[in-house]
């Protein structure tokens, strides 16, 4: 019985674990924040979770710094304009 319950609690922790870090990675991205790096190790679903949540992460960082650039590189051509 000890041994199932031991058994059983292994695995909710290898399946909570890596959804609580993709929930705390989740929200650090919602305020903005895409430079935290989300390392992880599995290649299981829960690994391939959060190596979906790593690759939109970098997606968003380079889409954001394209926009950024864009935007600078506009505004310095308005003021040559005026």
């Amino acid at each position: 019985m000890l041994l199932t319950v031991g058994g059983g609690l292994l695995l909710v922790n290898a399946v909570v674990e890596p959804i609580r870090r993709a929930v705390r990675h989740f929200t650090k991205i919602s305020q903005g924040n895409l430079t935290e790096e989300i390392q992880f190790n599995r290649t299981d679903e829960p690994g391939q979770m959060l190596s979906g949540l790593a690759t939109m992460q970098v997606h968003l960082k380079v889409m954001l710094d394209e926009i950024t650039s864009t935007a600078t590189r506009m505004e310095e051509r308005f003021h040559h304009l005026t």
